[in-house]
């Protein structure tokens, strides 16, 4: 099972440039949202960027705003009209100041809701994840001594190139080093591993392998983008 968030939006109705009240919930003291006039080559959002009283978030689609706004990834926003993924917006605003990077979050919430009529629906559905399994019998992991920090170092190990004409490049190799892990930890932080979302996606991946204490291990894979691979568990 997993959140996702259900979108229903009336008819766009975009406003310039409008003071806005301090009351709660929180608001940007002036916003101006406009469609964005960006060349098909340069249609990723950029942003939001936060310098002094200033907020900017650039050529943003609805999707990528609620991403921003509500802390969630992209394939957890579900329903609405196929535009909220293609039509585009900047939004240039005003902060009050030392305005806290969690506050802006909340400004731009209330911002979707006024001046989109946004509404937002919590809904939990069946989803596919991953399962993080062991084999039976004995396990050769290391057990840590609890010495040391705790997590995982990640090393790029790029192969020498062959000296042979005509030779395919080699296959570079992202290393985990990783100590005083739990089971449980290492499934939590898999999708925030390098290029994770393109082998496993966003999906969460559950420790199910009845392994209990800390240990010491490296995990090595091959980059999907140049070649792909397994994964590789050296004890």
């Amino acid at each position: 099972m997993g959140l996702f968030l259900c979108v229903a939006i009336s008819t766009l109705a975009v406003s310039t440039a409008a003071a806005q009240s301090a009351a709660t919930p929180p608001r940007f003291e002036v916003a101006d949202v406009h469609p964005s006039r960006v060349s098909p080559q340069t249609q990723f959002v950029r942003g939001p960027f936060m310098t002094g009283a200033r907020y900017d978030l650039r050529s943003a689609t609805m999707v990528d705003l609620i991403v921003k706004a509500y802390d969630v990834t992209a394939d957890k926003v579900l329903d609405g009209p196929s535009w909220l993924e293609y039509d585009r917006f900047d939004i240039s605003a005003t902060v009050p100041p030392k305005t806290a990077a969690a506050d802006a979050k909340l400004m731009l919430q209330t911002l979707l809701t006024e001046r989109f009529n946004l509404a937002i629906k919590k809904d939990v559905r069946p989803l596919p994840s991953y399962v993080l399994t062991a084999p039976k019998g004995k396990q050769k992991l290391k057990e840590a001594d609890g010495s040391g920090d705790t997590g995982c170092r990640t090393t790029l190990e790029q192969p020498r190139p062959s000296d042979s004409p005509g030779a395919a490049p080699p296959i570079p190799t992202i290393s985990y080093t990783c100590r005083n892990m739990t089971m449980a930890a290492f499934a939590d932080g898999m999708r925030g591993m390098a290029f994770a979302q393109q082998v496993i996606g966003t999906n969460p991946v559950e420790d199910k392998t009845g392994i209990e204490g800390k240990w010491d291990f490296n995990l090595k894979y091959t980059l999907p983008l140049v070649g792909g691979g397994g994964v590789t568990i050296t004890l």
